[in-house]
Protein backbone atom coordinates (compact mmCIF):
# COMPACT_ATOMS: atom_id res chain seq x y z
CA UNK A 1 0.00 0.00 0.00
CA UNK A 2 2.54 2.70 0.66
CA UNK A 3 4.49 2.05 -2.40
CA UNK A 4 1.25 2.42 -4.47
CA UNK A 5 0.70 5.51 -2.45
CA UNK A 6 4.13 6.71 -3.71
CA UNK A 7 3.52 6.35 -6.73
CA UNK A 8 0.24 7.70 -6.64
CA UNK A 9 1.57 11.09 -4.67
CA UNK A 10 4.35 10.94 -7.21
CA UNK A 11 2.04 10.94 -10.14
CA UNK A 12 -0.37 13.69 -8.49
CA UNK A 13 2.11 16.29 -7.75
CA UNK A 14 3.24 16.40 -11.70
CA UNK A 15 0.77 19.26 -12.29
CA UNK A 16 2.91 20.86 -9.12
CA UNK A 17 5.94 20.56 -10.81
CA UNK A 18 4.36 21.91 -13.96
CA UNK A 19 3.38 25.15 -11.72
CA UNK A 20 6.69 24.96 -10.27
CA UNK A 21 8.46 25.12 -13.69
CA UNK A 22 6.01 28.33 -14.70
CA UNK A 23 7.11 30.03 -11.64
CA UNK A 24 10.61 29.15 -12.24
CA UNK A 25 10.56 31.56 -15.81
CA UNK A 26 9.50 34.42 -14.05
CA UNK A 27 11.51 36.97 -12.79
CA UNK A 28 11.15 38.54 -9.25
CA UNK A 29 10.97 42.22 -9.54
CA UNK A 30 13.16 43.17 -6.22
CA UNK A 31 16.36 42.04 -6.18
CA UNK A 32 19.24 42.28 -3.58
CA UNK A 33 23.42 41.66 -3.69
CA UNK A 34 23.84 38.03 -4.98
CA UNK A 35 26.62 36.35 -3.56
CA UNK A 36 29.07 33.32 -5.67
CA UNK A 37 29.50 29.83 -4.10
CA UNK A 38 31.65 27.03 -4.77
CA UNK A 39 29.83 23.87 -4.17
CA UNK A 40 31.69 20.80 -4.80
CA UNK A 41 33.87 23.38 -7.40
CA UNK A 42 31.10 24.42 -9.31
CA UNK A 43 30.22 28.30 -9.42
CA UNK A 44 27.29 29.48 -8.59
CA UNK A 45 25.90 32.53 -7.73
CA UNK A 46 22.87 32.63 -5.05
CA UNK A 47 20.63 35.88 -4.76
CA UNK A 48 17.79 35.67 -2.08
CA UNK A 49 15.14 38.92 -2.85
CA UNK A 50 11.50 39.19 -1.83
CA UNK A 51 8.98 38.82 -4.53
CA UNK A 52 7.93 42.75 -4.10
CA UNK A 53 9.48 45.84 -1.46
CA UNK A 54 6.15 46.27 -0.16
CA UNK A 55 3.49 44.66 1.83
CA UNK A 56 0.53 45.29 2.99
CA UNK A 57 -0.01 43.67 6.78
CA UNK A 58 -2.16 40.51 5.97
CA UNK A 59 -0.43 40.19 2.79
CA UNK A 60 1.97 37.32 3.09
CA UNK A 61 5.57 37.57 2.56
CA UNK A 62 7.44 35.61 -0.17
CA UNK A 63 11.12 35.14 -0.83
CA UNK A 64 12.83 33.98 -3.92
CA UNK A 65 16.01 31.82 -3.79
CA UNK A 66 17.51 32.47 -7.15
CA UNK A 67 20.49 30.33 -8.26
CA UNK A 68 22.21 31.12 -11.31
CA UNK A 69 24.74 27.94 -12.67
CA UNK A 70 27.98 29.52 -13.96
CA UNK A 71 29.42 26.59 -14.81
CA UNK A 72 29.60 25.16 -17.55
CA UNK A 73 27.41 21.74 -16.17
CA UNK A 74 24.12 21.30 -15.82
CA UNK A 75 23.85 21.13 -11.96
CA UNK A 76 21.34 18.88 -9.48
CA UNK A 77 21.55 21.54 -6.47
CA UNK A 78 20.52 19.61 -2.73
CA UNK A 79 19.27 21.74 -0.04
CA UNK A 80 18.15 19.40 2.79
CA UNK A 81 14.69 20.38 4.63
CA UNK A 82 11.85 18.84 6.67
CA UNK A 83 7.97 18.80 5.23
CA UNK A 84 4.81 17.34 6.55
CA UNK A 85 3.21 16.97 3.29
CA UNK A 86 2.10 20.38 2.37
CA UNK A 87 4.46 22.71 4.12
CA UNK A 88 8.62 22.91 3.96
CA UNK A 89 10.41 23.46 7.17
CA UNK A 90 14.34 24.23 7.68
CA UNK A 91 16.46 21.82 9.30
CA UNK A 92 20.31 22.39 9.10
CA UNK A 93 19.99 25.48 7.91
CA UNK A 94 18.13 28.92 9.85
CA UNK A 95 15.66 31.50 8.90
CA UNK A 96 15.54 34.68 10.67
CA UNK A 97 13.57 38.04 10.46
CA UNK A 98 14.55 41.42 12.18
CA UNK A 99 11.75 43.85 13.05
CA UNK A 100 11.37 47.28 12.46
CA UNK A 101 12.40 47.02 16.16
CA UNK A 102 15.50 45.58 15.66
CA UNK A 103 13.94 42.57 17.62
CA UNK A 104 13.33 38.95 16.33
CA UNK A 105 9.91 38.62 14.77
CA UNK A 106 8.06 36.24 16.46
CA UNK A 107 7.88 32.40 15.17
CA UNK A 108 4.48 31.11 14.08
CA UNK A 109 2.74 28.65 17.02
CA UNK A 110 2.47 25.62 14.31
CA UNK A 111 5.99 25.44 13.70
CA UNK A 112 6.51 22.34 14.77
CA UNK A 113 5.57 18.09 13.64
CA UNK A 114 7.54 18.23 10.44
CA UNK A 115 8.77 15.02 8.67
CA UNK A 116 11.97 14.59 6.62
CA UNK A 117 12.42 15.61 3.61
CA UNK A 118 14.13 17.33 1.22
CA UNK A 119 14.57 20.01 -1.60
CA UNK A 120 16.33 20.04 -4.89
CA UNK A 121 17.07 22.19 -7.74
CA UNK A 122 18.07 21.24 -11.62
CA UNK A 123 19.78 24.12 -12.86
CA UNK A 124 21.36 24.10 -16.68
CA UNK A 125 24.42 25.66 -17.15
CA UNK A 126 25.14 28.94 -17.80
CA UNK A 127 21.37 29.50 -16.61
CA UNK A 128 19.18 30.11 -13.46
CA UNK A 129 16.02 29.33 -11.16
CA UNK A 130 14.32 30.43 -8.96
CA UNK A 131 12.80 28.70 -5.60
CA UNK A 132 9.74 30.06 -3.71
CA UNK A 133 9.61 30.43 -0.11
CA UNK A 134 6.70 31.57 1.80
CA UNK A 135 8.12 33.47 4.96
CA UNK A 136 4.89 32.85 7.18
CA UNK A 137 6.57 29.71 7.47
CA UNK A 138 9.15 30.97 9.66
CA UNK A 139 8.17 34.67 11.03
CA UNK A 140 5.52 36.61 12.00
CA UNK A 141 5.44 40.04 10.29
CA UNK A 142 2.32 41.97 11.76
CA UNK A 143 3.67 45.41 11.90
CA UNK A 144 4.65 48.24 9.95
CA UNK A 145 8.22 49.05 9.21
CA UNK A 146 11.30 47.58 7.33
CA UNK A 147 12.28 43.99 8.08
CA UNK A 148 15.27 42.24 7.11
CA UNK A 149 15.51 38.08 6.44
CA UNK A 150 18.46 36.17 6.63
CA UNK A 151 18.74 32.57 5.63
CA UNK A 152 21.43 30.75 5.85
CA UNK A 153 21.58 26.41 5.07
CA UNK A 154 23.79 23.59 3.41
CA UNK A 155 23.84 23.15 -0.18
CA UNK A 156 25.51 20.46 -1.97
CA UNK A 157 25.64 20.25 -5.85
CA UNK A 158 26.39 17.56 -8.37
CA UNK A 159 26.63 16.73 -12.43
CA UNK A 160 22.60 16.43 -13.31
CA UNK A 161 22.21 13.95 -16.32
CA UNK A 162 18.93 15.24 -17.32
CA UNK A 163 17.23 12.39 -16.01
CA UNK A 164 17.86 11.08 -12.33
CA UNK A 165 18.64 12.72 -9.42
CA UNK A 166 21.58 11.31 -7.77
CA UNK A 167 22.42 13.73 -4.68
CA UNK A 168 20.02 11.72 -2.53
CA UNK A 169 22.16 8.78 -2.74
CA UNK A 170 24.99 10.16 -2.30
CA UNK A 171 27.72 11.82 0.56
CA UNK A 172 29.02 15.14 -0.65
CA UNK A 173 30.32 18.25 1.78
CA UNK A 174 27.80 20.84 2.11
CA UNK A 175 28.85 24.71 1.80
CA UNK A 176 27.02 26.92 3.67
CA UNK A 177 25.00 29.93 1.94
CA UNK A 178 24.08 32.27 4.03
CA UNK A 179 21.84 35.69 2.59
CA UNK A 180 19.99 38.33 4.01
CA UNK A 181 17.00 40.25 1.86
CA UNK A 182 14.57 43.44 3.40
CA UNK A 183 11.10 44.26 2.59
CA UNK A 184 8.91 46.68 3.73
CA UNK A 185 5.25 46.30 5.70
CA UNK A 186 2.71 48.79 5.60
CA UNK A 187 -0.68 49.48 7.65
CA UNK A 188 -3.29 47.82 4.98
CA UNK A 189 -6.63 47.33 6.58
CA UNK A 190 -10.04 44.93 5.07
CA UNK A 191 -10.57 47.59 2.78
CA UNK A 192 -7.32 47.72 1.60
CA UNK A 193 -6.57 44.27 1.27
CA UNK A 194 -9.82 43.55 -0.48
CA UNK A 195 -8.86 46.28 -3.04
CA UNK A 196 -5.41 44.55 -3.09
CA UNK A 197 -7.67 40.99 -4.11
CA UNK A 198 -9.72 42.74 -6.52
CA UNK A 199 -6.86 43.95 -8.54
CA UNK A 200 -4.84 40.82 -8.40
CA UNK A 201 -8.18 39.02 -9.46
CA UNK A 202 -8.24 40.87 -12.31
CA UNK A 203 -4.33 40.68 -13.21
CA UNK A 204 -4.56 37.06 -13.33
CA UNK A 205 -6.91 36.92 -15.85
CA UNK A 206 -5.02 39.11 -18.26
CA UNK A 207 -3.37 37.40 -21.49
CA UNK A 208 -0.16 37.43 -20.09
CA UNK A 209 2.07 34.19 -18.73
CA UNK A 210 3.94 36.28 -16.29
CA UNK A 211 1.76 39.10 -14.74
CA UNK A 212 -1.16 36.77 -14.74
CA UNK A 213 0.66 33.63 -13.05
CA UNK A 214 2.48 36.17 -10.21
CA UNK A 215 -1.01 37.53 -9.55
CA UNK A 216 -2.26 34.09 -9.07
CA UNK A 217 0.55 33.05 -6.82
CA UNK A 218 -0.29 36.33 -5.04
CA UNK A 219 -3.38 35.88 -4.73
CA UNK A 220 -2.94 31.87 -3.62
CA UNK A 221 -0.85 32.89 -0.54
CA UNK A 222 -3.64 34.90 0.92
CA UNK A 223 -5.93 32.90 3.70
CA UNK A 224 -8.57 35.44 2.37
CA UNK A 225 -12.14 33.48 1.59
CA UNK A 226 -12.64 36.45 -1.10
CA UNK A 227 -9.66 35.30 -3.16
CA UNK A 228 -11.81 32.22 -4.00
CA UNK A 229 -14.35 33.85 -6.46
CA UNK A 230 -11.73 35.08 -8.65
CA UNK A 231 -9.93 31.72 -8.97
CA UNK A 232 -13.38 30.19 -9.80
CA UNK A 233 -13.80 32.23 -12.46
CA UNK A 234 -10.43 31.54 -13.38
CA UNK A 235 -10.84 27.75 -13.58
CA UNK A 236 -13.76 28.71 -16.29
CA UNK A 237 -11.83 30.81 -18.71
CA UNK A 238 -8.11 30.55 -17.81
CA UNK A 239 -6.23 28.19 -20.34
CA UNK A 240 -2.92 28.75 -17.95
CA UNK A 241 -2.54 25.24 -16.63
CA UNK A 242 -0.31 26.75 -13.77
CA UNK A 243 -3.67 28.88 -12.76
CA UNK A 244 -5.63 26.19 -13.04
CA UNK A 245 -3.89 23.81 -10.99
CA UNK A 246 -2.97 26.59 -8.62
CA UNK A 247 -7.13 27.61 -8.52
CA UNK A 248 -7.20 23.76 -6.97
CA UNK A 249 -4.70 24.28 -4.06
CA UNK A 250 -6.38 27.33 -2.92
CA UNK A 251 -10.17 25.78 -3.34
CA UNK A 252 -8.67 23.08 -0.86
CA UNK A 253 -7.91 25.26 1.99
CA UNK A 254 -11.55 26.90 2.53
CA UNK A 255 -14.52 25.32 3.98
CA UNK A 256 -16.99 27.80 1.56
CA UNK A 257 -19.56 26.15 -0.31
CA UNK A 258 -17.91 28.46 -3.22
CA UNK A 259 -14.64 26.43 -2.84
CA UNK A 260 -16.24 23.15 -2.89
CA UNK A 261 -18.02 24.23 -6.17
CA UNK A 262 -14.80 25.20 -7.28
CA UNK A 263 -13.73 21.43 -6.55
CA UNK A 264 -16.77 20.24 -8.35
CA UNK A 265 -15.74 21.76 -11.29
CA UNK A 266 -12.76 20.61 -11.60
CA UNK A 267 -13.66 16.56 -10.82
CA UNK A 268 -16.42 17.61 -13.95
CA UNK A 269 -12.89 18.36 -15.86
CA UNK A 270 -12.33 16.00 -19.30
CA UNK A 271 -8.67 16.14 -18.57
CA UNK A 272 -7.67 13.02 -16.13
CA UNK A 273 -4.64 14.42 -14.45
CA UNK A 274 -6.57 17.71 -13.68
CA UNK A 275 -9.58 14.79 -12.60
CA UNK A 276 -6.63 13.67 -9.94
CA UNK A 277 -5.27 16.80 -9.14
CA UNK A 278 -8.91 17.75 -8.19
CA UNK A 279 -9.77 14.59 -6.27
CA UNK A 280 -6.22 15.16 -4.60
CA UNK A 281 -7.12 18.56 -3.71
CA UNK A 282 -10.89 17.10 -2.37
CA UNK A 283 -9.67 14.74 -0.51
CA UNK A 284 -7.39 17.51 1.25
CA UNK A 285 -10.72 19.87 1.68
CA UNK A 286 -12.67 20.46 5.05
CA UNK A 287 -15.91 21.37 3.61
CA UNK A 288 -18.13 18.61 5.33
CA UNK A 289 -19.46 17.66 1.94
CA UNK A 290 -15.81 17.31 0.43
CA UNK A 291 -16.06 13.43 1.30
CA UNK A 292 -19.80 12.95 -0.24
CA UNK A 293 -17.94 14.77 -3.70
CA UNK A 294 -15.39 12.28 -3.52
CA UNK A 295 -16.80 9.23 -2.81
CA UNK A 296 -19.06 10.74 -5.86
CA UNK A 297 -16.18 10.04 -7.92
CA UNK A 298 -15.10 5.91 -7.35
CA UNK A 299 -16.81 5.32 -10.92
CA UNK A 300 -14.38 7.53 -12.59
CA UNK A 301 -13.21 6.59 -15.82
CA UNK A 302 -9.30 7.28 -14.84
CA UNK A 303 -7.87 4.35 -12.31
CA UNK A 304 -5.88 7.21 -10.54
CA UNK A 305 -8.85 9.07 -9.47
CA UNK A 306 -10.51 5.75 -8.53
CA UNK A 307 -7.07 5.39 -6.13
CA UNK A 308 -7.73 8.70 -4.51
CA UNK A 309 -11.22 7.44 -3.60
CA UNK A 310 -10.17 4.17 -2.31
CA UNK A 311 -7.69 6.23 -0.20
CA UNK A 312 -10.68 8.25 1.49
CA UNK A 313 -12.61 4.51 1.96
CA UNK A 314 -9.42 3.71 3.78
CA UNK A 315 -9.74 6.65 5.93
CA UNK A 316 -13.51 5.80 6.86
CA UNK A 317 -12.93 2.50 7.14
CA UNK A 318 -10.64 2.85 10.39
CA UNK A 319 -12.40 6.06 11.88
CA UNK A 320 -14.04 4.46 14.81
CA UNK A 321 -16.37 7.60 15.68
CA UNK A 322 -18.44 6.15 12.69
CA UNK A 323 -21.34 3.61 13.21
CA UNK A 324 -22.13 0.65 12.35
CA UNK A 325 -24.14 1.72 9.15
CA UNK A 326 -20.78 3.53 7.84
CA UNK A 327 -18.51 1.10 8.55
CA UNK A 328 -20.99 -1.73 6.62
CA UNK A 329 -21.10 0.87 3.39
CA UNK A 330 -17.92 1.41 3.58
CA UNK A 331 -16.66 -2.09 3.54
CA UNK A 332 -19.15 -2.96 0.53
CA UNK A 333 -17.62 0.07 -1.30
CA UNK A 334 -14.30 -1.58 -0.90
CA UNK A 335 -15.26 -4.27 -1.24
CA UNK A 336 -16.79 -3.41 -4.90
CA UNK A 337 -13.56 -1.97 -5.77
CA UNK A 338 -11.64 -5.42 -5.63
CA UNK A 339 -13.31 -5.51 -9.19
CA UNK A 340 -11.97 -2.61 -10.78
CA UNK A 341 -10.51 -2.61 -14.11
CA UNK A 342 -7.62 -1.87 -12.74
CA UNK A 343 -5.12 -3.85 -11.02
CA UNK A 344 -3.55 -1.61 -9.16
CA UNK A 345 -6.99 -0.40 -7.55
CA UNK A 346 -8.36 -4.45 -7.11
CA UNK A 347 -4.86 -4.75 -5.23
CA UNK A 348 -5.17 -1.84 -3.20
CA UNK A 349 -8.53 -2.66 -2.10
CA UNK A 350 -7.65 -6.43 -1.47
CA UNK A 351 -5.26 -4.78 0.31
CA UNK A 352 -7.30 -3.43 2.88
CA UNK A 353 -9.53 -6.32 3.31
CA UNK A 354 -6.82 -8.17 4.03
CA UNK A 355 -5.04 -5.74 6.52
CA UNK A 356 -8.25 -4.61 8.64
CA UNK A 357 -10.72 -7.53 8.16
CA UNK A 358 -13.68 -8.67 5.69
CA UNK A 359 -15.34 -6.83 8.65
CA UNK A 360 -14.32 -3.58 9.96
CA UNK A 361 -13.05 -3.95 13.97
CA UNK A 362 -15.19 -3.07 16.65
Amino acid sequence: MRLIRQKLRTHTRLPALCVALLLALLAPPVRARAETYWPDGYEVEINLHASQAVYMIGEPVELWLEIQNHSDTNLEMLLAGKSDGERDWPDDFDVSVVGPDGKAAPRPDDDEGANDAYTNSFVRAGQSNNLLFPLKLWAVCDKPGVYTATYRRGMTAGPYNGHDAVLFDMKKPAVEIRLRAQFEIVAGGDRRIGKLIDELGARMMVNDLSSSMLAATRLAAMDDERVVRYFVEALGKSRNPGIRYTALNVFSKFQSDLALEGLRLGAASADEDFRTAAATAILRSKHPQAGRLLLSMRDDSYYGVRLIVLFKLETMYVDRKLGAAHFERTRRMIWEMTNDPSEKVRDEALRYLQVFGARPRP
